[in-house]
């Protein structure tokens, strides 16, 4: 699955909020005089705050209702499983955890709950080393999300206002397509995490479109008595099983490109249906996404590293359908997000590494 850790910087206020203050803007609802302090006292913030930085590790996989032999560290230590290498914080999104069928999708939600804690478990067992606490982990339908923070970070009260929220965007909204949605506060600095899967197929892509715009606009978290939408935190990271597909056709032609030595990589993002939508302002509106330099992650034959382009099979166009994005809440104090890395995983992780 596609991971991004992220160095961000955040600060621990001494004194009080600075996300709170005023801007110019807002001078005639508040008064002039109020406003100008609040400004004052933004642009010496650096006297009353500590920046610090803080690395974050992104990480999505379409499982299709499987659970791999071997172990997931490669996947969640990319570099290495030795405590200096490993991230503040932990957001694990998963899609497909159960089969979407009707028993699964309407009637119980008792396989979600066993594979989303089986999953947990094996996250904690294999990568974790003792050393994280879970803020939450929640499931729904085939979709489960966990958020870890490492424990020295807990102990030193650090992390506030947990809470989470889902939506179905599937048929009559039961969750067979969908998002989670976490949010924490770290000191002064709120994040929300979500991950989705999307409406799937080539042709879907304006299904996808309004996919994206009914989470991000109906979607109200509630924590300490306020209702807040994903854009109201400082910063969003979105994981998921997107399915935005690849406007090609020649699927022989596709095969020849990417095996080509070096890959047509240009040829192939000119043809992601994401960056297309995102460029034209139809999706993801504001989020930012590193730059790809790995090869689709979709479609591979269960249990390997090879594309599913059997002759005799179904053989699917690749594509980029696993993503990781960020956004920022303008006017952050901070407002940068340092990508460290992106890149599919290996093993039974969609593609080699």
């Amino acid at each position: 699955g596609e991971r991004l850790l992220l160095n961000r910087g955040y600060s621990e206020a001494k004194t009080m909020d600075e996300k709170d203050f005023a801007d110019p803007s807002d001078w005639e609802e508040r008064g002039e005089k109020n406003a100008l302090v609040d400004q004052m006292m933004m642009e010496q913030r650096h006297e009353w705050t500590t920046p610090r930085e803080l690395s974050v590790f992104c990480g999505t996989w379409n499982v299709n209702a499987k659970v791999p032999n071997e172990k997931i560290s490669p996947w969640l230590c990319p570099w290495g499983p030795e405590e200096k290498n490993l991230p503040d914080v932990y957001c694990i999104g998963i899609q497909e955890i159960v089969e979407l069928n009707a028993v699964n999708i309407g009637v119980s939600d008792g396989n979600s709950a066993k594979q989303s804690s089986m999953w947990e478990d094996k996250v904690e067992r294999e990568a974790l080393h003792g050393l994280y606490t879970k803020i939450l982990g929640k499931h729904f339908v085939g979709l489960m999300m966990v958020v870890y923070v490492k424990t020295e970070l807990v102990k030193a009260h650090a992390i506030s206002g947990k809470a989470w929220e889902k939506i179905g965007v599937g048929k009559m909204g039961l969750g067979n397509k969908g998002a989670i949605c976490i949010r924490l506060n770290f000191w002064e600095t709120s994040v929300c995490f979500v991950n989705t899967h999307l409406t799937a197929g080539k042709t879907k892509t304006n299904n996808r479109n309004n996919d994206f715009q009914t989470i991000v606009n109906k979607v109200e978290i509630k924590s300490n008595g306020k209702k807040l939408a994903i854009k109201d935190h400082d910063y969003c990271f979105w994981v998921g099983d997107l399915n935005y597909r690849l406007n090609a056709t020649d699927l022989n032609d596709v095969y020849k490109r990417i095996r080509a030595n070096p890959p047509d990589m240009s040829y192939l993002l000119n043809a992601d249906q994401l960056i297309t939508e995102r460029s034209a302002g139809r999706c993801f509106q504001g989020f930012q996404e590193q730059e790809i330099t790995f090869l689709p992650t979709y479609k591979y034959i269960p249990g390997t590293i090879h594309y599913d382009d059997v002759a005799d099979g179904k053989r699917r166009m690749p594509a980029w359908c696993d993503r990781v994005q960020w956004h920022i809440k303008p006017k952050t104090a901070g407002n940068e997000v340092k990508p460290m890395l992106y890149r599919r995983g290996g093993g039974t992780c969609p593609g080699p590494q």
